[in-house]
């Protein structure tokens, strides 16, 4: 009797989810995603916290209408191409605190999406080319070991949100043009790794650095970053650079390996420089 009620239940558990369009398999000890968990008709689908390593590779069910893939805190090291294939209007990804080292190139295929999470991927080396993905908005690769910027970055015009906070790389790269067309963004995190950023001096083809690059991003309104030195700003120092620093409502910036005295902060209309010499070295 109780395995008839048990059927029932698993039944009728299954027919509710199919109907509402949500497949929820949270935190049941799952150790793999079967074609069968995934349906058709599904627009959210949650896997989150189980101790799942293996998704479909081969003719995996593809979910058209499926807008929200949660697949945080699994044991996942690798995702095939195919799976994500199946998923082309995700606006919601969320990878993090999974063991994956890198992503598969079809990430770029998704091109409604919305938010990439990904923090806490304490294994992520790098990211695919991102050019294709025009719609996303919150980028999260906090926390992960990622050395440089994806290529591509120049063609996400819609990023809102950036956060590259907590990186445990010994030092990351921005090159010049990384930054320049993100035009609409506004949170850039950029602090409390282990290393610091890096930013190549090399002046750009319009005469920027990477440094001014993101002074001159006009919706940027919080900005937080480490620097291994104090960056290069090409001279004549242009009066825009200043009016950029101006518009943070939160701007906090520090240079070298002892962040405890060698700081800078910028807040409501002040800055702060603290235990800090500067020479005309530093400019230009």
């Amino acid at each position: 009797m109780h395995d008839v009620v048990r059927d029932i239940a698993i039944w009728i558990a299954s027919k509710l989810e199919e109907g509402c369009g949500s497949v929820i398999k949270s935190q049941l000890g799952l150790t793999r995603i079967r074609n069968e968990h995934l349906l058709k008709s599904a627009r959210r689908l949650s896997f989150m916290y189980n101790k799942i390593h293996t998704v479909p590779a081969e003719f995996v069910t593809e979910c058209p209408l499926a807008s929200t893939l949660l697949l945080q805190g699994n044991y996942l090291e690798y995702i095939p191409d195919t799976f994500l294939q199946a998923f082309r209007s995700l606006t919601v990804l969320d990878l993090s605190v999974c063991r994956i080292k890198s992503l598969p190139v079809s990430l770029n295929e998704l091109v409604e999406l919305r938010a990439l999470i990904l923090s806490k991927c304490v294994n992520l080396e790098e990211l695919p080319p991102v050019e294709g993905l025009g719609k996303l908005q919150v980028l999260d690769c906090s926390g992960t070991i990622i050395k440089r910027l994806p290529e591509g970055m120049n063609g996400l015009t819609s990023l809102r949100e950036l956060d590259l906070s907590q990186i445990r790389s010994s030092s990351t790269r921005i090159r010049v043009g990384d930054m320049a067309k993100l035009a609409n963004l506004e949170i850039l995190k950029m602090s409390r790794g282990t290393g610091q950023w890096v930013l190549n001096g090399k002046v750009g083809c319009q005469g920027r650095t990477p440094f001014e690059e993101m002074l001159l991003l006009e919706r940027l309104i919080v900005w937080n970053i480490d620097f291994e030195s104090i960056p290069c700003i090409a001279p004549p120092i242009d009066v825009a650079l200043i009016h950029g620093i101006k518009k943070f409502n939160k701007f906090t910036i520090r240079f070298g390996a002892h962040f405890d005295s060698i700081y800078t902060l910028y807040s409501g209309s002040h800055v702060i420089l603290k235990d800090h010499h500067f020479s005309g070295e530093w400019i230009g």
